[in-house]
C-alpha cells in the first residue's frame, strides 16, 4: 500500500502495511578482504581464477591467477581487498574438461 507512505515522503517505503525509511549501511563502504582457496585436479596449468569487474569504458582485474606445473594437493590460499560492488568470478579450465575433484572456495 504506498497510499500510506506516499504522505511521509517519496524516500519512504511500504512493507507489510509499516512505513520504513530507507537506511545507508554505511559498514559495506570500506574494502572487505576475502579468502580464495583453491585446490586444483592433476593438472593445474589448465586452470586459472580471476574477479573482474565489467565498467563502462573498460574491464578491471582485482585477482588473476594462472596455476603453475606439478599437482600440488595442498590448497593455494590467496587474499583480495574487494570494495563494494558487483563483480564476476571467472574460473576457466583451458581444456575444457572441468576441475576433477578440485576446489574453489571464496
Amino acid at each position: 500500500e504506498m497510499g500510506a507512505c506516499e504522505a511521509r515522503g517519496s524516500r519512504s517505503v511500504c512493507l507489510n502495511s509499516v512505513c520504513q525509511e530507507p537506511q545507508l549501511d554505511t559498514a559495506g563502504l570500506n574494502p572487505s578482504t576475502y579468502n580464495i582457496t583453491a585446490q586444483l585436479d592433476e593438472w593445474p596449468t589448465e586452470t586459472s581464477i580471476q574477479i573482474l569487474r565489467f565498467g563502462t569504458d573498460s574491464t578491471s582485474y582485482f585477482y588473476n591467477k594462472q596455476f603453475g606445473e606439478g599437482f600440488d594437493p595442498t590448497p593455494s590460499n590467496d587474499e583480495v581487498s574487494l570494495s563494494p560492488g558487483n563483480y564476476t568470478l571467472l574460473i576457466e579450465d583451458s581444456y575444457g574438461d572441468g576441475i576433477a575433484n578440485g576446489l574453489i572456495q571464496l
